[in-house]
């Protein structure tokens, strides 16, 4: 017998009028990041012009604070690293012309609201935002915080607090241990809602990540007593001595040779 032969029927051919295409929406992007609308654009230029409608001379630090916390929002300790940034006028004033260029420069091409922040705080020619780049902000902080109003007079706490506050942020964002924290690490992290979380609670030890007062002031004790030439690096023999010699030597010698993760100094 013989298998019959089936007749293949092709479906006709369907012409899609070439102006469809231009309707339909972009889908891919393949840096995985869509481009804000204009409609967010508009919304936030908005905003800054809302904002500005009350400083019509410009903002000195205390009013641009203001403006921050309306048009990012922006924490209001950002407000005098932002506005050495941006520029102001003899007078010390930002005017709104140069905070729309800079924001315009700078921050509108954001495809998130922990980018607006990563940008505004990295310097522009940097891809990561680097240690150095805290630091403005955090002395901002300790200097106007209600919670850190004590070591106004303690020169030398501020600057301890601020190193270990910077540590402790790169120690829990910078999983790829570079030393510099990619955008990709920051959106993985809760640094800019901790930022804003600090606007409204007055009481520093109750920001339990990164910014304790009293967390920092056990670490900082704990390492003094380990640093006994006071030269503020722990060596091996100095760490030996942690919890009664509790850590063998092989232990001590793979922390030393950075095999859990890459010593930063020393």
């Amino acid at each position: 017998s013989t298998t019959p032969v089936r007749s293949c029927v092709r479906s006709p051919a369907v012409h899609y009028p070439s102006k469809i295409s231009q309707h339909i929406p972009r889908f891919y992007f393949p840096t995985k990041r869509q481009p804000p609308t204009l409609d967010r654009l508009l919304q936030e230029h908005g905003a800054i012009h809302e904002a500005f409608s009350a400083f019509p001379e410009g903002a000195d630090v205390a009013q641009f604070a203001m403006v921050l916390q309306r048009c990012g929002p922006f924490p209001s300790f950002f407000s005098v690293p932002l506005a050495q940034r941006i520029g102001t006028d003899d007078h010390g004033r930002v005017q709104l012309t140069a905070l729309e260029r800079w924001w315009t420069e700078e921050l509108d091409s954001a495809t998130s609201d922990v980018e607006r922040f990563f940008r505004a705080m990295k310097q522009p020619l940097n891809a990561d935002l680097l240690p150095t780049d805290l630091l403005p902000f955090l002395q901002e902080l300790v200097l106007h915080h209600p919670g850190l109003k004590f070591l106004s007079d303690a020169a030398e706490f501020q600057d301890r607090y601020v190193e270990t506050v910077v540590v402790r942020i790169f120690y829990s964002l910078n999983k790829s241990r570079t030393g510099r924290i990619s955008l990709e690490e920051m959106e993985r992290g809760n640094l800019v809602e901790v930022f804003r979380h600090l606007d409204e609670e007055k009481d520093i030890n109750k920001v339990f990540d990164y910014f304790s007062y009293e967390h920092f002031y056990v670490i900082f004790c704990k390492f003094f007593d380990l640093d006994t030439d006071h030269d503020f690096l722990i060596s091996q023999d100095e760490l030996r001595m942690y919890e009664q010699m509790g850590l063998t030597d092989s232990v001590l010698e793979r922390l030393f040779q950075g095999v859990p993760r890459p010593l930063m100094s020393g």
